[in-house]
């Protein structure tokens, strides 16, 4: 029989071959990050796009790898703490958000703007009874003397600041709305594949988006793995690689909830565009080919 040392060495065995088939990109599924609650309850879509994403990637490089399901974490995570977790090899196999210098230099990114960039094309909500008062917003001067709202953990914080504009940080982004209601800031930036979604759920705000008004920075939403686990980001941008040229990844963005904002406001000859610098940007991903962007010229200084 098999003493208590033996099993205690065959179970660290087992665990080590485990994570050395992970870092070979032979397992069988992934986790990826759980969808924040809403207030009512339901859960967040706003992920949706991003996990269907990577489900196209998988199955488009079944020829190449095995194939991979995707698993939700139990539990929703911070963007900070999802940082954190991969960053150590813990529970995440892979998460997107928004790039900055500090999670490319934990994480490892795959370089390719998943929403074509249009995660930096904000639009801005603000209270219905305020619509007139934004008519007037011409420049990012009339802008700097107003109160923006977001994430404390998120990159636009920085990059709002870093153009001079106040911001009030909120701990969880579903407060925000309420407190935009309530009068404690003037307007909420959002992507502008996210507004309408989200003013649709919370119709009882009274909340819209500003007319012909939209700030614009460089700020492209990438998949990010571990950095010892290669054999997975080789996948990613082969899979979206095919995508682009195939055009699928086209045809995901415009079929998403909120595609049709950017007809509405960005192919509209009286959009006023205030252009944000973004410092938090690599070398690497400033030199992101312009082909991978919807519009490159919205970011251009």
């Amino acid at each position: 029989m098999m003493g208590h040392f033996g099993r205690i060495l065959l179970f660290l065995i087992s665990c080590q071959l485990s994570l050395m088939s992970k870092g070979a990109g032979s397992f069988s599924s992934i986790t990826i990050p759980r969808p924040q609650h809403q207030p009512s309850g339901d859960l967040d879509t706003r992920s949706d796009y991003f996990s269907s994403l990577l489900d196209k990637v998988l199955l488009i490089t079944n020829d190449r790898y095995d194939p991979i399901k995707l698993t939700y974490h139990p539990t929703f995570f911070t963007q900070a703490r999802t940082v954190r977790l991969l960053a150590n090899g813990e529970e995440l196999d892979v998460i997107w958000l928004m790039t900055d210098i500090q999670r490319e230099t934990r994480l490892r990114p795959i370089r390719t703007p998943l929403m074509k960039g249009l995660l930096g094309v904000r639009c801005l909500v603000i209270r219905q009874s305020d619509k007139k008062r934004f008519e007037s917003i011409k420049s990012i001067e009339s802008l700097r003397k107003l109160l923006a709202l977001q994430g404390h953990d998120w990159p636009d914080t920085k990059i709002l600041r870093a153009n001079y504009l106040l911001v009030l940080p909120v701990r969880h982004y579903h407060e925000a709305f309420s407190m935009l209601a309530k009068g404690r800031a003037d307007y909420f930036p959002r992507g502008i594949l996210e507004a309408l979604p989200e003013l649709e759920s919370k119709k009882e705000l009274s909340l819209t988006v500003a007319n012909h008004l939209l700030i614009t920075y460089r700020a492209p939403i990438y998949y990010f793995v571990n950095k010892q686990n290669s054999k997975l980001a080789e996948r990613i941008e082969l899979g979206l690689k095919r995508l682009i040229a195939t055009k699928a990844l086209d045809k995901h963005l415009k079929n998403y909830h909120g595609f049709e904002l950017v007809n509405k406001l960005m192919k509209n000859h009286k959009t006023k565009l205030l252009k944000l610098y973004n410092p938090l940007l690599t070398t690497e991903s400033q030199n992101v080919s312009h082909v991978y962007y919807y519009q490159d010229d919205l970011f251009k200084q």
